[in-house]
């Protein structure tokens, strides 16, 4: 009963047509790769975590575990290696992105006993790429920082009872040549050559949810 009271927690209410079609998209069995593109605050990590915990809940036969991924590219001008600890602790602080979403959820007490029960686990894109999964929600954001190589050994090694969610902005490519993202022209190829269980859905500004001057700042940065 208090586990279902958790889950009950993260549900969500869309603040956008959008926001609906994902929710509807990540809760359906036959769609087992979804892309979500789009900017910053439109709900893709927040809805993407909220959904996985309610999957991990009420389909146990087939999700076993959340794992959640990125790509250790540094922002321009920063380093890894300013950050405090070894190697291991400087991983927490970059993937402190989804634990906010987690916390955000159903609070950091409950966040951290999942971890431990090995329900929610943190890896880099190197440690995944090239294996297999299954039982699996696994959610790789910054998939812009994905490069096509990276992205075609990922995509090929797809396994049963597994749900891959891909989150990314081709606004924020971090990649030195910015052509090396996978994102948009991975999002395009499969808009034009469509396949059962796989699907794309594309936020625009319009569907900001966050704070109004994020909007604001998106646009700021836009103008040359």
């Amino acid at each position: 009963k208090q586990r279902e009271q958790r889950v009950r927690r993260v549900e969500l209410i869309p603040k956008s047509l959008n926001q609906e079609k994902y929710i509807d998209l990540l809760n359906d069995a036959s769609r087992l790769i979804i892309f979500a593109t789009g900017p910053a605050g439109t709900g893709k990590t927040l809805l993407s975590v909220a959904e996985a915990l309610i999957l991990l809940k009420t389909k146990p036969n087939i999700y076993k575990k959340i794992k959640l991924v990125k790509s250790i590219i540094q922002l321009r001008n920063e380093e890894l290696g300013i950050l405090p600890g070894d190697e291991k602790e400087k991983l927490k602080f970059y993937m402190m992105s989804f634990k906010d979403a987690f916390y955000k959820l159903i609070g950091e007490p409950n966040t951290n006993k999942l971890i431990e029960a090995g329900l929610i686990e943190f890896e880099v894109f190197g440690q995944i790429r090239g294996r297999s999964w299954e039982n699996t929600i696994l959610i790789v954001d910054e998939f812009q920082n994905i490069t096509h190589d990276n992205a075609k050994t990922f995509l090929t090694r797809f396994s049963n009872d597994t749900k891959i969610i891909v989150l990314g902005d081709s606004g924020q490519i971090d990649l030195k040549h910015k052509e090396d993202s996978s994102l948009e022209h991975l999002a395009k190829k499969v808009k034009s050559q469509p396949e059962e269980g796989v699907e794309v859905v594309e936020f625009d500004e319009s569907e900001i949810v966050r704070h109004r001057l994020t909007s604001y700042f998106i646009g700021i940065f836009k103008e040359p």
